[in-house]
Formats: structure tokens, sequence, C-alpha cells
């Protein structure tokens, strides 16, 4: 459906979107699943915030290998900034075992890259970001990391666990099988709302959030520039200046 944005809310109408797992994070999906296989052990467990419409994003992560779902799902919490989708995230994944988070390096409609780095920061847990490749130390201790820098460039960093990693690029994620698709509707997914994680309304959503969107605006249309050719020329050469795009030949 068309793209346009809701000035009442100052954001994009969503009303004719169809939602997908952002790009970034279903990378980061099929690396922890890759993890886990080569690991021989463990176990994946994917988090979400949103709505009831959140599942299907959710049972596509259980259909390429992961274990558990969990949907963050409360009208308190729309609305959020950076900041509290971090939080609220944050909370969550506080009462899950984990001993590695990965998560997309950004989302590619809001394209912020902030959450990642908060959900670290409430943690208490190292961050690196921008991450293309992962490998496990054999005592499962420790995660060895290359970067993403630019001009192609990659750095190495090495950090304790538990870790979080923001996925900038990895394995080509998987195409689930049909029989994959089929168990994944039949699993659950376990919801939680504020007073689950113990949060107050003024603290979640809009209501909690550090930074105001003041505008969006969709942007502006780039001028097209016709090409017209010289009206002294004869109607055969400007016919061929207009064929070729206002492309001269070489001469000589």
């Amino acid at each position: 459906g068309p793209v346009s944005i809701d000035t009442s809310t100052k954001s994009i109408d969503d009303r004719y979107l169809t939602y997908v797992v952002n790009p970034y994070d279903e990378i980061a999906v099929e690396e922890a699943v890759q993890l886990k296989e080569s690991c021989g052990s463990g176990q994946v467990t994917v988090v979400s915030m949103g709505d009831s419409s959140a599942e299907k994003a959710l049972r596509s992560c259980l259909a390429v290998g992961a274990d558990r779902a969990v949907l963050l799902c409360d009208p308190a919490f729309s609305g959020p900034d950076s900041y509290i989708s971090g939080a609220i995230l944050a909370k969550a994944i506080s009462f899950l075992d984990y001993d590695l988070i990965l998560c997309g390096v950004r989302a590619i409609d809001t394209n912020a890259g902030q959450v990642g780095a908060v959900v670290a920061e409430l943690l208490g847990i190292p961050l690196v970001s921008a991450v293309a490749k992962i490998e496990v130390s054999t005592d499962c201790r420790r995660v060895t990391v290359q970067r993403k820098l630019e001009r192609g460039d990659r750095e190495v960093v090495e950090a304790e666990l538990p870790a979080l990693l923001t996925i900038e690029l990895g394995h080509k994620p998987r195409y689930p099988s049909l029989p994959s698709r089929l168990a994944a509707q039949r699993k659950g997914i376990d919801y939680y709302d504020a007073a689950a994680l113990g949060l107050l309304p003024d603290e979640v959503g809009s209501a909690g959030s550090k930074t105001t969107v003041l505008s969006v605006s969709p942007p502006k249309p780039k001028a097209r520039k016709l090409f017209a050719p010289d009206s002294s020329l004869s109607p055969a050469e400007r016919m061929r200046l207009l064929m070729s795009g206002g492309i001269q030949e070489k001469e000589g």
C-alpha cells in the first residue's frame, strides 16, 4: 500500500504496511542458531516488543531454529524512543538466562542504531557493535569478533561473556522448511506486559521517553533536468541529440 506520514502522531502511517523481521535481526538470529549448532548445546530465545501482529515475525524466527519466543506486549509500551525501547528489552532480558545477546546493528525503519547500546549499558555487559564475524572460545567464556569499519577495514575485538553484539554482516539467513514452519505455528509464545516486568505506565512508552520527535517529512522530490537541443540545429540533428540523450559524438 502507499506510504504516508501521519502528522498527528509525527510518524509513518502503518495502516497499509506489512511488518517483517528486520533484516539485520534476521542475520543475528541466523548467527545465534549457527552458534548453537556448532556448540552442540544451548538455547536461542528471541525477544520482541510490539502488539500481537509481531507474533508472525517471532514465529518466523522459531521456524529457522530459535527455541523460545518472548513478546513484550502492552498498550503502555507504544510510542517509545530508543532509550525506552532498550530499557524495556533490558528489563525483560534480566529475567532470562543468557550468555550472549545478538541484535541487529540498526532497524531499517528508524535507522537509529541505539537500542543495542542501551540494552548493554543497562545490563552492565560489554558491547561490540557492527559485528561481521563471531567466534566463541572453547570454554565459552570469551567471544572474538570482527567489526566492520569504514572502507572495508576490519577490527578484531575480544570480550568476556556475557556480552552484547550488534550484527551488521553474517551468514545468509536460511529458508525454513515446511515442517519447520508448521512446527513453529504450534509453539507457544510467552507474553509479558508492564506489570509482569515490574514497570509502571509512566516509565514506558511515550510517557517515559527521553526524546521527542519534532517533525517527520517525506524527502523532497529531486528536480528533473530535461535536455533540450539548441533550436538553431536542424530537425534531424535535434532528433539525433534527443535520441542519444544529448551525448555528442567525438570527432576525429
